[in-house]
């Protein structure tokens, strides 16, 4: 084929391509076109930071302080909520990646997020859950790493920083994590990881991303309001979105506000919320 056929043939093709995305593009809404973009810049924005430290309750006692675990071993934390069905659906893999690594240095933390703690034990009793799982009920790890979506998995080398930041269910920890973790354990057998005074004189430098702007009072009046007050709170408590006041329940009075709901049945919002706030796999 001449150089000019191949020109043509690329540019007849690029024609129908470009008209595609100009219909796509004209088909997305603004407030999709920003969630999208914050998915994609945060991973961005928390790569190659320290992670912050933080102490929290484990469900079946005691207390687990990230900086006692960096450094000497790949500690991966999974945010995570009992409401959230692709939270649910990743747990299976996530086990699995648990057994694969129970002889090596590493760490699954599941880190549950606002909930009560007789929510969870009473879900991974009737689940036979059998994973490292500390409370965060007032939400302040969430907000420290910015978890915006759950579930969200955050990979902390033995370096002490974020290699991996990923919101949405992981379908496959041979492909997304174990190739960070074979690193970090290379690392881990010549030495070269950082100590635990170099780390926490690292978090005490660190500049972290400001807390999200979605978690602020709802404001709401007429319908957005009436809606609240018929969804049951996803966190795990007894209020209605309206009341309660976890960090869960303002996103959503948050998004409610900004939404357009003419000619739109409260169903089809709900689910729409349900979809924002509880992701799938990416």
């Amino acid at each position: 084929m001449t150089s000019r056929a191949l020109c043509l043939l690329a540019l007849g093709l690029a024609i129908p391509m470009q008209g595609l995305h100009v219909a796509l593009k004209k088909q997305i809404k603004p407030e999709d076109l920003a969630k999208m973009s914050s998915f994609a810049t945060t991973p961005t924005q928390w790569q190659g930071r320290i992670a912050p430290d933080f102490k929290l309750p484990q469900l079946d006692g005691g207390t687990f302080q990230l900086s006692e675990h960096v450094g000497r071993e790949v500690v991966v934390l999974n945010f995570f909520a009992t409401w959230c069905g692709p939270c649910r659906d990743e747990m299976p893999e996530l086990a699995r990646f648990h057994a694969q690594n129970a002889a090596r240095p590493v760490r699954l933390v599941v880190i549950d997020a606002e909930e009560k703690r007789d929510v969870v034990a009473s879900y991974v009793e009737r689940e036979k859950v059998q994973l490292q799982i500390v409370l965060d009920e007032p939400g302040g790890v969430v907000k420290a790493y910015g978890a915006e979506s759950l579930p969200t998995t955050v990979v902390v080398g033995v370096d002490g920083r974020i290699q991996l930041y990923q919101s949405g269910a992981i379908r496959n920890t041979d492909v997304t994590l174990e190739p960070l973790v074979a690193a970090n354990l290379d690392r881990l057998s010549r030495g070269d990881v950082v100590s635990m005074d170099a780390y926490l004189a690292a978090v005490r430098t660190e500049s972290y991303a400001p807390p999200s702007s979605g978690s602020v009072g709802s404001g709401l009046s007429g319908r957005p309001l009436e809606i609240a007050q018929k969804l049951d709170c996803p966190c795990g408590c007894s209020d209605k979105v309206a009341k309660c006041g976890c960090k869960t329940a303002k996103n959503i009075k948050a998004r409610l506000g900004s939404m357009k709901l003419a000619e739109r049945t409260d169903a089809d919002i709900a689910r729409e919320l349900d979809r924002e706030f509880c992701m799938g796999g990416m």
